[in-house]
């Protein structure tokens, strides 16, 4: 099982064209993503908190890939 910084790094290589096809959005729009959620995490975790174990890259590509299955099976 790939670590959580292989995974991403390896994602990041994908050309443009297959970024979007593995993961569901553009190379650009996750980066956008990802500082949104590193601003809300930020917020949330401010002052305590137990902090994730994934990285913030790594929460995003689950997420992503995990709706893409559930939109796929929707569909057929």
């Amino acid at each position: 099982m790939l670590g959580s910084l292989e995974r991403y790094e390896k994602a990041s290589k994908l050309s443009n064209k297959d970024f979007k096809q593995a993961i569901g959005v553009k190379k650009e729009i996750f980066d956008v993503m990802v500082e949104i959620l590193h601003l809300a995490y930020a917020s949330k975790h401010k002052r305590r908190g137990r902090h994730a174990e994934l990285s913030i890259h790594d929460m995003l590509l689950t997420t992503l890939k995990y709706w893409q299955q559930y939109v796929t099976q929707l569909v057929h």
